[in-house]
């Protein structure tokens, strides 16, 4: 679909900044052009943008840059305006030694070179974008500098693939915190009082596998506790080993000894890598990254220091040393510690989270309390009741529906824009449907999910930033073999 104008004054606040929303407008189509060729990184611009404002980094460790300057009124570029371009090519420069790539966006296309009535030449942005700004490229550097300006967008806005995006920034739907709530509070009135936040409260399990797949910073409050309490064990295997390599330690055999102490060092050393694998997990957390957090070697290590105890263990026999002993038994310890918690509450990331149980066992609650936490945390949600579907064929139809989404929306818009929201508020939101056996059609329960919900979780998987929770009765679970539990 082919447009001709685009209305940047529709651009709405994003931290109370116009120009921040640009960012993200560029941000989106970025990603959805290049993000097959490597790893977008953004930069919070706030203390310095480093000349950048994000950049992607190729497999070949080539890295493209895109400077976004969002000038109001026509957007004219003034001597201030180009030194500032020109600065920030330089920071770019500086920044970023592999950057092969730089990008310069603005709202408008730049004026070409005009002449008067009196045939003086008027030098246009053009010019000065071809033949000065890359003056400002260290002279042993090969970097392309390139421009999106309105006719980029116009090209990008009018592909199928930027449909939602150009919606999401354009468009009539306006996503915010008071958005959800009210969604939220329209279908809380159909559960009526099965739900009361004082009331109900879930078991340390099941909270584990939400926060987790939501990256919900509670979750982060019980992997502090393992921390603190790993911190004191490492704490105490650091004295231990300190006196075992005193001269007040005696062992029978200085060969035995020197074995020891190369193991211990392995251990003490295998041991400081957690720092990283939970300053790791804090920060996918913090980016709301789920694949970085996938590709963590939690289990790995705990795998590798496993092997390096039972290699001590048959080192060990029959030596009584106190020391030696004590020694082994903290590490242990240690990684029992470690590998307990991440079996119980580690969970590998899903797009889709199904709770099946039989009547009155909390699966509504569940629900509910998903929905309620989120947006007590600032998080959205979408939460909607399968009573709602009833008599219903079109899964995607009957959503917007009940969302009360503007006719102009397919559904794939309103998952897109959903998902840049998202992106933009570094979060994820669950869309959650309660009761799927409460979907009927006529006096029959209803085969509409049987049917139809694998192509629903096709389309929200395909979102970085979506998860799909249902709740179901384990007897309508068992009714329909094509239902993938998880």
């Amino acid at each position: 679909m082919t447009i001709e104008y685009i209305d940047f004054s529709k651009l709405k606040p994003y931290n109370g900044k116009v120009t921040k929303c640009f960012e993200q407008l560029c941000y989106q189509i970025a990603y959805r052009e290049y993000k097959d060729l490597g790893e977008f990184t953004a930069i919070d611009g706030d203390g310095g943008d480093g000349g950048v404002e994000f950049y992607l980094k190729l497999q070949n460790g080539d890295v493209w840059g895109w400077q976004c300057k969002f000038y109001q009124e026509k957007g004219r570029l003034d001597s201030n305006r180009k030194k500032s371009i020109e600065d920030s090519l330089k920071t770019a420069c500086r920044n970023h030694k592999n950057l092969k790539k730089w990008f310069l966006c603005l709202k408008t296309d730049l004026t070409e070179d005009s002449i008067d009535k009196n045939k003086k030449i008027t030098k246009g942005e053009q010019s000065w974008f071809k033949n000065i700004l890359s003056q400002n490229i260290p002279a042993d550097r090969e970097i392309d500098i390139d421009y999106w300006g309105e006719t980029n967008f116009l090209y990008f806005l009018s592909k199928s693939t930027h449909y939602g995006t150009r919606q999401f920034f354009f468009g009539e739907l306006e996503f915010n915190d008071s958005w959800f709530e009210n969604k939220v509070k329209e279908n809380f009135t159909v559960v009526g009082e099965k739900y009361d936040p004082d009331l109900h409260s879930l078991n340390k399990f099941t909270r584990s596998v939400i926060d987790l797949n939501l990256l919900n910073h509670s979750y982060l409050e019980i992997l502090k506790k393992l921390k603190n309490e790993l911190q004191q064990f490492a704490i105490n295997l650091e004295i231990l080993n300190e006196e075992f390599n005193s001269d007040a330690i005696k062992i029978n055999s200085s060969q035995n000894q020197s074995k020891y102490a190369k193991k211990f060092a392995i251990v003490l050393r295998k041991i400081k890598e957690t720092e990283k694998i939970f300053d790791d997990i804090i920060e996918c957390f913090n980016g709301n990254d789920t694949v970085k957090l996938n590709s963590i070697p939690i289990f790995e290590w705990a795998k590798e220091l496993e092997v390096i105890l039972t290699e001590i263990s048959q080192l060990i026999g029959d030596d009584t040393n106190k020391s030696v002993n004590n020694i082994y038994k903290i590490a242990e310890e240690y990684l029992e510690s470690y590998s307990n918690f991440f079996r119980n509450y580690y969970h590998e990331p899903s797009k889709q989270l199904h709770f099946i149980g039989d009547r009155g066992k909390g699966k509504t609650h569940l629900a509910c309390d998903i929905a309620y936490s989120s947006l007590k945390n600032d998080r959205p949600a979408i939460f909607v009741t399968g009573n709602r579907f009833s008599d219903e064929s079109n899964i995607e139809n009957c959503f917007l529906k009940i969302m009360s989404i503007p006719q102009s929306y397919s559904f794939d818009d309103f998952i897109d824009g959903l998902d840049i929201y998202c992106s933009i508020k570094k979060t994820k939101c669950p869309i959650i449907i309660d009761g799927l056996n409460e979907t009927t059609n006529g006096i029959n329960v209803s085969s509409i999910w049987e049917k139809h919900l694998s192509v629903l979780v096709h389309k929200i998987a395909s979102k970085n930033h979506l998860i799909l929770i249902t709740t179901c009765r384990s007897t309508y679970a068992s009714f329909n073999p094509d239902f993938a539990v998880e």
